[in-house]
């Protein structure tokens, strides 16, 4: 069994240590823009391992070829996307553009080299950018981290507290990451609140969801008020006067791809 991780950035680094710790892959392949910088992560964490299980290398879109699951966390991350500002009702979704731009460019390589792949979103914020990943790849094999980390943290200001402490958020994500791709390789059938296209809305929510080989079997959907479920369809509403930006909701994401 074969993991893909694009970036190697702290996350991205983050993923692939917890990838060979736990011995999730036999392979892990470790994708940058810059090469040596994935090589210098992969390098590193191989000399630390103490199992031989897993085998792990710095590689080329190519190198793809193969792999069960494709991690992508590559993208504008809040620190330096200026979404930490307690106050600010967008959050992370002002992270989408640069990083639905990033997704557009990284997607058709990705595809070519591993076309059955599940692809597993980690970039901010993870279910527009699935929805987009959902339409440039043409299959519903996406899956987004969704709200797992954040049901375990289960504290709203939990995130932007690490990255004003460390200046980003990487080894929970990292974790977790690695255990969604465990149960799509081992295709254990287990429950997990990940992200993934909800035919009931129209978009990639959030929602226990049995993962197997090939994604999301069966997602379980709550019953909603009659006040909260047209909510749920309506897409984010944008603070103060800014302009809408062209990828504010995964519709207008998904137009533009």
């Amino acid at each position: 069994m074969k993991v893909g991780v694009i970036g190697a950035g702290r996350v991205g680094s983050a993923c692939a240590f917890a990838l060979v710790m736990r011995g999730v892959a036999r392979e892990v392949v470790l994708v940058d823009r810059t090469r040596a910088r994935a090589k210098a992560v992969a390098t590193d964490i191989r000399y630390g391992a103490f199992s031989e299980s897993t085998e792990i290398r710095d590689g080329d879109y190519a190198d793809l070829a193969g792999v069960g699951v494709v991690m992508i966390t590559s993208g504008v991350n809040e620190k330096s996307g200026g979404a930490t500002d307690r106050n600010d009702p967008e959050g992370r979704l002002r992270l989408l553009d640069k990083n639905a731009a990033l997704y557009r460019e990284l997607l058709p390589r990705i595809l070519a080299a591993a076309p059955e792949a599940v692809l597993l979103v980690v970039t901010d914020p993870p279910d527009p950018l699935a929805d987009l990943a959902r339409v440039l790849a043409k299959h519903d094999r996406v899956l987004s981290t969704g709200t797992w980390l954040d049901s375990l943290r289960f504290q709203r200001y939990a995130n932007i507290a690490i990255i004003e402490g460390n200046e980003a958020s990487q080894y929970g994500i990292g974790m977790v990451s690695a255990r969604i791709a465990e149960v799509v390789l081992f295709d254990e059938g287990a429950v997990l609140p990940v992200g993934s296209y909800s035919r009931r809305f129209g978009v990639t929510l959030s929602l226990p969801s049995v993962l197997e080989s090939s994604g999301v079997r069966e997602i379980f959907q709550p019953e909603h008020s009659i006040t909260i479920r047209p909510a749920a369809r309506r897409p984010p509403r944008r603070a103060g006067r800014r302009p809408r930006s062209k990828a504010s909701c995964p519709e207008e994401i998904c137009r533009s791809a």
